[in-house]
């Protein structure tokens, strides 16, 4: 979503993206876009997260920028924290996370803290969602500053592309007739690949000629659980797990069901991404996925394997026509609502407003 933004903004701000660790793999799409990135090369340990904060400190200073924003709990509290010290009153944190029941550890106590903190550090906290606002309210964070902007899609990437249904099952060996679902999303206990492969093992049970694609960070045929779920689920000869893909795009428009199953969101992208490109979608109930798809996709209970498997039933029932006509009306929803460049005008008129002196 940062990277999305930077490069919408273009030319209008001079943007610097600062990691707290190491540059990532996101640094080159960032300076493509314009960006300057910095890494501050912090650790783990007590030690080495002092010299890091003092580095961090210094370069803002240096930078002397109008607007700090920061992403996510542990920047929020040390790249808000640094920046105060810096001089810089602009300051905006950023939370991407819908619930806090899975928060562990250090984590824990960041939210914790900066709960307490909250009045003192950022003129305004955005949150990705409205579950995400909610949440937090509860635990502590300053409510009046709390603000929803949501996730942005870029719909001129993100679109229906009738090439992709051909050229993806030619690659992937995929009979060009078969229905296919879709799972894009990193290997992560909250992506709960788990439930979508108990729910493709029954599936499978029903319609054996259904196809499941899965992409995403570890989601490989070397993990050793990837192999283990393919097996005990009994798809492995109907499933492709391709892993870390740049082309999600057309992965996504060729897709006849897009899935999220996760036990926990903020604002999924994959929904957004999906619905873009025309793809009907079924999802758990978790954050605002239930807003994403409201009126033309499916939701069911999180963890609940059957309800899952009758909501892909369901889809996979309708004509082909009757499914491009909701993936139409998904599309037109993403467009009117979530379209990136009105996303990130909300961005840019609230650091304008921090820029100003003014509070949001």
């Amino acid at each position: 979503m940062l990277t999305r933004m930077v490069a919408v903004f273009g030319q209008r701000f001079d943007s610097h993206v600062v990691s707290l660790t190491t540059e990532g793999r996101l640094a080159t799409d960032l300076r493509g876009h314009g960006a300057t990135v910095h890494a501050v090369q912090m650790a783990r340990g007590f030690g080495t997260h002092i010299g890091g904060f003092a580095r961090l400190t210094r370069l803002v200073k240096r930078l002397n920028p109008a607007v700090v924003q920061t992403w996510m709990y542990h920047a929020d509290l040390i790249g808000g924290s640094a920046a105060r010290l810096a001089g810089v009153k602009a300051v905006a944190w950023n939370i991407r996370n819908g619930e806090l029941e899975s928060a562990r550890g250090t984590t824990r106590s960041v939210i914790r803290l900066s709960a307490g903190l909250s009045r003192l550090i950022p003129k305004v906290i955005v949150c990705s969602s409205e579950s995400a606002r909610q949440a937090h309210e509860r635990v502590g964070y300053a409510a009046d500053r709390l603000h929803v902007i949501p996730n942005g899609f870029d719909t001129a990437r993100f679109k229906p592309d009738s090439s992709a249904r051909a050229s993806v099952c030619e690659e992937l060996d995929i009979p060009q007739d078969a229905p296919l679902i879709g799972l894009i999303a990193r290997l992560d206990p909250l992506k709960n690949h788990a439930l979508f492969f108990e729910a493709a093992r029954r599936l499978h049970a029903l319609r054996p000629s259904v196809h499941f694609l899965l992409a995403g960070t570890g989601v490989d045929s070397q993990n050793p659980l990837i192999r283990r779920w393919l097996t005990e689920a009994g798809v492995a000869r109907v499933t492709r797990v391709v892993g870390e893909r740049d082309d999600i795009p057309r992965l996504t428009a060729a897709l006849d069901v897009a899935t999220c199953c996760s036990l926990s969101e903020s604002f999924p992208n994959t929904l957004g991404e999906a619905a873009a490109c025309g793809v009907p979608c079924v999802t758990t109930d978790v954050g605002d996925a239930a807003a994403i798809v409201d009126g033309v996709g499916w939701v069911v209970p999180s963890g609940d394997a059957e309800a899952l498997v009758g909501a892909w039933d369901a889809v996979l029932a309708l004509s082909r026509q009757q499914r491009q006509r909701i993936g139409q009306a998904s599309r037109a929803r993403i467009v009117a609502q979530y379209e990136i460049g009105s996303v990130a005008r909300r961005y840019a008129d609230l650091y304008e407003s921090l820029a100003n002196g003014r509070q949001p």
